[in-house]
């Protein structure tokens, strides 16, 4: 069976609120929030009446490597904000708590009557005027779906960096998620400074294990 393109997330929303009279809309997403190491990132993408859309932006998960590279490469940096939440900063909080204080920052810095945003996920302590939170809205809203592919490609990067600090873990392909090697190599090297000391599964692992600087 031939395989379908990847169907571009829906601006339509966008739109609608350009003719309500918003000047900005700011699309936010966060990538990191399940991995075992390395930071938090939330992207914001902010969409205007000079948007132009690009094929195949949708939630990062769902594109290519390669793909979410060109569709990074072709947002313009004026049109897209990163605020990265630190693994000092998960172990004392949480995940939860740091990601909601990284869209409370971006809220904060861009907040006026002219900007509407549009936010995934479901977070109850976040009571903005003018916004919108949307549960999976990565994969159906094209400012949210950007946000998520600068976000994806920001973090990436900054794992893929780490890789050669600690080229045991194999950053450069598991960017810091759980996957079975990953785990192996915790148990066999111990943990690092990017490893989430709040997250359980490391937790255990770091009351028996050494710790590398």
């Amino acid at each position: 069976m031939k395989k379908l393109p990847i169907r571009t997330a829906s601006n339509h929303l966008e739109l609608e609120l350009l003719s309500k009279g918003f000047k900005n809309i700011i699309g936010i997403d966060e990538v990191g929030r399940g991995a075992f190491a390395g930071p938090v990132v939330v992207g914001a993408y902010i969409y205007t009446q000079n948007s132009k859309i690009i094929p195949g932006v949708t939630d990062s998960k769902k594109v290519t490597k390669k793909n979410r590279e060109l569709i990074s490469g072709l947002i313009h940096s004026s049109d897209s904000i990163i605020k990265i939440g630190e693994v000092d900063q998960i172990n004392k909080a949480g995940i939860g708590k740091t990601v909601e204080s990284l869209i409370h920052t971006i809220l904060e810095e861009y907040s006026n009557k002219d900007t509407y945003f549009l936010i995934d996920g479901h977070f109850p302590t976040l009571k903005q005027k003018n916004s919108l939170q949307v549960l999976k809205g990565d994969s159906l809203h094209y400012s949210i779906s950007c946000a998520s592919i600068v976000a994806k490609v920001y973090r990436d990067r900054l794992m893929h960096d780490f890789d050669s600090k600690y080229p045991d873990y194999n950053f450069v392909k598991n960017v810091g998620y759980g996957t079975a090697t990953h785990i192996d190599a915790i148990k066999k090297y111990g943990i690092t400074p990017l490893h989430r000391l709040s997250f359980k599964p490391i937790g255990d692992i770091a009351n028996n294990k050494r710790k590398i600087s």
